[in-house]
């Protein structure tokens, strides 16, 4: 089975740069300026991003290997954070970050895709990683 004629322009315009999935969204589901952290009084942004800063890429590696480190040690998969930050800088990736005071404390990292490359029957949303530094949990963040 292959997409519909409709499917593949769907997804053709979700890969384009300029296409932003969360605009129409209640702008308040996305950003946060007035959002209040209980313990620590901060304020968050949440922004929709197609290209990570070096900045903010080193941000989100931290993110990821403080949170996931031991779990993929563990696991058969392995720990490869060469090929985990070229996963996020892949051409079709998207992200959501979450900031307060210009640092980076959780990411959403996704991409608008096929369900198979080969035989492919529906456009879908991988979402690849959420991660949130430990500090921010349980705040309804993620």
């Amino acid at each position: 089975m292959t997409l519909s004629r409709e499917e593949n322009a769907m997804l053709e315009r979700l890969r384009k740069p300029k296409y932003n999935p969360v605009k129409g969204f209640h702008e308040s589901l996305f950003k946060l300026h007035n959002t209040r952290l209980i313990a620590d009084s901060q304020y968050l942004s949440i922004d929709y991003k197609l290209n990570l800063s070096a900045k903010e890429l080193d941000f989100c590696m931290r993110i990821f290997r403080d949170n996931m480190t031991q779990l993929y040690r563990s696991s058969s998969w392995g720990l490869n954070l060469i090929q985990k930050r070229q996963e996020l800088q892949d051409n079709n990736a998207r992200y959501l970050l979450v900031t307060t005071n210009n640092q980076v404390i959780g990411f959403c990292h996704f991409r608008f895709d096929v369900d198979d490359d080969y035989n492919p029957s529906a456009a879908v949303l991988y979402v690849f990683e959420l991660q949130i530094l430990s500090r921010y949990r349980n705040y309804g963040i993620g």
